[in-house]
């Protein structure tokens, strides 16, 4: 039972995190929807034949009370004919939305709100890309970046109910057999990149000589990055779960 109420206090504390407001705040959250398949049919032929995934990630701008439309939800779309759904597409994806992204002088703190995948989020090249552009080219303003990972499940954040919006919109189409069916209904309710218009980097490779090599991945529910007065980047982490 103790354990029990712990758990509801910490996924109550994170979702109090998601609906914080303030003025010198900006809280963006992202996530992956689950793949859709290439081509969609009704029959069992799909079955047998060979299909591919078509990938969309999504960028929300606000908290948890925001709306959502074309000005707050950022889509990037791809297949796997031309890019995997790893690391690189996900934090290159991040990295080019902070560099389009016009951030007002009142903000002083970025606050980032993703899943605890270690392979797409939860990775030392996030972390490695988020400090890059706060140290290089954040806007002088920006003194911090927050990384906030859910409680292992609760993790229901605002990109979810842009998914299940698209997902509802999908259900109603029998047959889809190009990409560009599923790019018209993200065109609905988002702001859309094709993923292979921007450019992609190798972040692992980029860091390599400048970040210790991990032994595992690490467990910091939350991780601090501050620019200080030196022109530095400290990063800290802070442990609010179990580590699994």
């Amino acid at each position: 039972m103790a354990e029990k109420r712990i758990h509801r206090l910490k996924y109550k504390a994170f979702y109090q995190i998601l609906q914080d407001e303030d003025e010198t705040l900006k809280t963006i959250t992202f996530d992956c929807q689950k793949n859709q398949p290439l081509p969609k049919l009704p029959d069992q032929s799909a079955y047998f034949s060979r299909q591919f995934n078509f990938y969309h990630f999504a960028i929300v701008e606000g908290n948890s009370k925001a709306q959502l439309n074309k000005e707050n939800v950022y889509s990037y779309y791809w297949t796997e004919i031309n890019q995997k759904k790893g690391g690189n597409e996900i934090i290159s994806a991040v990295y080019h939305y902070l560099q389009q992204t016009i951030f007002q002088e009142q903000i002083k703190i970025l606050r980032v709100v993703c899943d605890g995948c270690s392979a797409q989020n939860k990775n030392t090249g996030m972390v490695a890309m988020l400090g890059k552009w706060l140290c290089c080219e954040a806007p002088r303003h920006i003194k911090k970046v927050e990384i906030i990972y859910p409680v292992v499940g609760h993790s229901f954040i605002p990109p979810d109910r842009v998914f299940a919006k698209i997902e509802k919109t999908i259900r109603k189409k029998e047959v889809v057999t190009s990409p560009t069916e599923y790019v018209s209904v993200l065109e609905e309710n988002a702001t859309v990149t094709d993923l292979s218009k921007i450019a992609l980097y190798d972040w692992k490779k980029g860091y390599e000589n400048i970040i210790k090599p991990t032994t595992s991945s690490f467990h910091e529910d939350q991780t601090f990055l501050t620019r200080t007065k030196t022109e530095n980047i400290l990063v800290r982490g802070r442990y609010t779960t179990k580590a699994k």
